[in-house]
């Protein structure tokens, strides 16, 4: 047994891996058939009481020592890499712009809400602070109805909206218009209608009356910014139609997206009822727009 012991040659101190994690160092001994992984010289003795003879010159082929001196390593190749890369690419591609418009049409449709009840809710102080209705609306026909008293409206209305900033005209130049401006009835209906004469456009209802055109909204009507950036422009001055840029300086600023027209109506026995404005109506509404009407029975249904 002695003589067993003293034969047995310990060829190489390394170091065990499993599964990626180094373990304790061991010792290998090494026989002409076998080899065996002992925990500390000493232990490697013990591996004589096998039976086996160990001999001092033999030692195992390399490719049984790399079976536990190598790690074992997994990975990817760079054509593997870019091609998963492209794939994810092309993915994102697809997805991202269609993403991006539902988060954007979120935001818009929060907006709106906020800023629609907030001026109903102004609307409705108006009556209460006062103490009485003011003569500025149209009847529920969408007539003229009562203007005696649109000032009065229009002062105390301002009051309960809180605002920051007033143009009483030229609101591009004076900064309540957003830089870009807002396209016109006029441009907005050329654009829809490629083949519209300019004399046909000229005789729109719209263009006469309610439509909010671009020289006037650029330079004639009062605008004013909320403390919230939100953008109102009366039509002629008065408080019973106008405009709501809901995100104020904030793009798109389109017709139908973030800019809507809404009208002010009651009678005799009703309060002031702030409505949205249909389509065809006094609202131009660019392509792939909605009415105010519209896009309130859309975000509350």
């Amino acid at each position: 047994m002695k003589e067993e012991i003293k034969n047995a040659t310990i060829l190489e101190k390394t170091v065990r891996r499993e599964n990626g994690k180094i373990l304790k160092p061991s010792w290998i001994c090494s026989t002409l058939t076998e080899f065996r992984i002992c925990g500390s010289a000493t232990v490697c003795s013990i591996c004589s009481l096998s039976g086996l003879v160990y001999t001092p010159s033999v030692r195992k082929s390399a490719v049984q020592d790399d079976m536990f001196v190598q790690d074992d390593k997994f990975g990817f190749t760079l054509a593997e890499v870019l091609i998963t890369l492209g794939i994810i690419g092309v993915v994102a591609a697809m997805t991202m712009p269609t993403l991006i418009a539902k988060i954007q049409n979120n935001i818009l449709k929060n907006q709106f809400k906020r800023t629609y009840s907030v001026i109903t809710n102004a609307f409705a102080r108006v009556e209460l602070d006062l103490g009485y209705k003011p003569e500025c609306y149209y009847d529920m026909n969408g007539n003229n109805g009562s203007l005696s008293e649109c000032n009065v409206l229009l002062n105390q209305l301002e009051k309960e909206l809180k605002v920051a900033k007033v143009c009483e005209n030229n609101a591009l130049k004076n900064g309540c218009l957003p830089k870009s401006s807002y396209l016109g009835y006029e441009n907005v209906m050329k654009n829809n209608n490629p083949d519209m004469s300019d004399d046909d456009l000229n005789k729109l209802p719209q263009m006469i009356g309610c439509g909010f055109k671009k020289n006037s909204m650029e330079n004639f009507y009062r605008s004013v910014v909320l403390n919230d950036g939100t953008i109102i422009v009366y039509h002629n001055n008065w408080p019973k139609l106008f405009a709501v840029d809901i995100n104020g300086q904030k793009k798109p600023n389109k017709w139908g997206y973030d800019l809507y027209v809404f009208d002010v109506v009651s009678d005799v026995k009703s309060p002031l009822i702030l409505q949205g404005v249909n389509a065809g109506g006094c609202m131009p509404v660019e392509k792939g727009g909605m009415a105010t009407y519209d896009f309130i029975r859309y975000v509350y249904k």
